[in-house]
């Protein structure tokens, strides 16, 4: 499963506010509000996704290059508990 909370909470959260191509991939790029309000950047390229926590407020102003960096960056990510932590380059579902 690509999406974070499902389907129906994309649907919830925006439409795709970018794409971006990066090493043959495709991502679709939104930010995700979960029900506890935290607010969540998606990089979702359909075979897994990828959670930036926190991410600046002015992302969709950035270049393809600034948004791939920051995509691939090793940013304080928020590991909620039992969950895996997600370290730099991996794509969570892709295990």
């Amino acid at each position: 499963m690509s999406n974070p909370q499902g389907a129906a909470s994309r649907k919830s959260s925006g439409d795709v506010r970018r794409r971006l191509t990066d090493g043959g991939r495709v991502w679709a790029v939104y930010e995700h509000l979960t029900l506890t309000g935290i607010a969540s950047l998606i990089f979702d390229c359909g075979e897994g996704f990828r959670r930036i926590r926190p991410f600046p407020a002015h992302w969709t102003l950035l270049s393809d290059v600034a948004l791939r960096e920051l995509c691939h960056a090793p940013v304080n990510r928020i590991a909620l508990e039992g969950a895996p932590r997600q370290e730099p380059g991996d794509i969570a579902g892709s295990g």
